[in-house]
């Protein structure tokens, strides 16, 4: 609501300057600008090769190729998911190692992820911690339309598994291997197949061939998740491994809405259907920002 088809409408506030004051909240097209120029700045000064738990060029490049694709630049977006492809730094997990390695830290497949030790001072245990949410206290579970979807012989199917109450209880963050914690865990925050699945969407969309073809890199991760290829894709396929692939990683609901799709949920009795366009795609801002902050407008519809 209010999106003018140009960014125009209200973002968060660009605050460029360390000062005490109460901004407005700058336009979409504006966060995109400063969010590009700081991370094109970031790829050119981080010179040195670091260790997936460091950001590094090819981070704020993985990072870029995601941003290009939210906003729509499918062009650069494939540009820079081939930039982050072709350093050669990074390699797909194999099928049979697939399940492990998300108990794992520093495999071959991870562009970032985030070191998380109980010891540290902002360490936040229970169902602040994806694999509390998930596993302690069992809060979210698989929808039962995601979990059936898999193909047979997809080993993305196996974090996803069957409990005693009939649900779908979800393993992708099972706890650090040697911890002993399914607290402890290292989110993987980029990761190559999402690279190659940007790449394919954003070629796919912009008809083109940037890096290499849309069917080969939707390929390319399916067979390293025990699956055989495809003849043809097209969006909808593309759309549909991504929901596979980053499942309970933080992208779905952005897929849904920056493709201006539905939110289909029929397991959720409450509210099974939100029809694009919906307030309830942007969240409000919260009554302590708007109390506090006279330059601050609300999202609309709320």
């Amino acid at each position: 609501p209010g999106a003018d088809g140009a960014g125009g409408h209200p973002g968060i506030p660009v605050v460029l300057t360390t000062e005490i004051g109460k901004p407005a909240r700058s336009t979409v097209h504006k966060v995109y600008e400063q969010v590009i120029s700081d991370l094109k700045r970031a790829a050119d000064l981080m010179t040195e090769k670091k260790v997936c738990f460091w950001a590094s060029s090819e981070v704020a490049k993985a990072l870029l190729a995601r941003v290009y694709l939210y906003q729509g630049n499918n062009q650069d977006a494939a540009t820079m998911a081939t930039e982050v492809i072709g350093s050669h730094r990074y390699e797909l997990t194999p099928a049979a190692d697939f399940v492990k390695y998300w108990a794992l830290e520093g495999q071959k497949e991870t562009i970032f992820e985030l070191q998380s030790n109980k010891t540290d001072d902002y360490f936040y245990g229970g169902n602040n911690n994806p694999g509390g949410v998930y596993l302690y206290y069992g809060d979210l579970v698989a929808a039962n339309e995601l979990a059936t979807s898999y193909e047979e012989g997809d080993v993305r199917a196996k974090l996803v598994v069957l409990n005693k109450d009939g649900e779908y209880t979800v393993n992708k963050y099972p706890g650090r291997e040697g911890t002993g914690n399914v607290e402890i865990n290292n989110p993987h925050i980029l990761r190559l197949a999402e690279m190659y699945l940007i790449r394919a969407e954003a070629n796919q969309k912009n008809n083109s061939q940037i890096g290499d073809t849309p069917l080969n890199d939707v390929n390319a991760v399916r067979a390293k998740r025990g699956l055989s290829g495809l003849r043809v894709v097209d969006g909808s396929t593309i759309a549909s491994e991504r929901r596979k692939e980053l499942a309970f990683e933080g992208h779905r609901w952005f897929d849904l809405s920056r493709n201006g799709q539905d939110n289909v949920r029929p397991g959720c009795k409450a509210t099974p259907l939100v029809t694009w366009p919906d307030k309830r795609f942007v969240l409000p801002i919260p009554l302590y920002e708007m109390k506090n902050n006279g330059n601050m407008v609300q999202n609309i519809g709320y």
